[in-house]
């Protein structure tokens, strides 16, 4: 799906079409995962979204990429074992 850059609208109907409730918090990372093309790194993405919305903490980082990526939203790309980065090209 193609979205309009920062476009709450767009990206509320991709989390819709992959059966994800679409709250606030998951708008602000799906945002930042889709709005360029990027691989970020879970802590990438949470200091880009803390950058707008500074009440976001990592566990929800977290819970949200697993579930994206359990929803086939997101694919993780494993660097080494220590990095874990996100593409969100799946």
């Amino acid at each position: 799906m193609k979205l309009k850059p920062g476009s709450r609208e767009s990206v509320s109907d991709l989390l819709r079409a992959h059966a994800i409730t679409p709250t606030h918090q998951r708008l602000e990372i799906a945002q930042v995962l889709f709005d360029k093309r990027w691989h970020p790194s879970a802590d990438q993405i949470l200091a880009a979204v803390n950058v707008r919305y500074a009440e976001t903490s990592k566990a929800t980082v977290y819970n949200t990429l697993k579930l994206f990526l359990e929803k086939g939203l997101v694919r993780e790309l494993i660097v080494d074992p220590s990095k874990v980065f996100y593409d969100s090209n799946a």
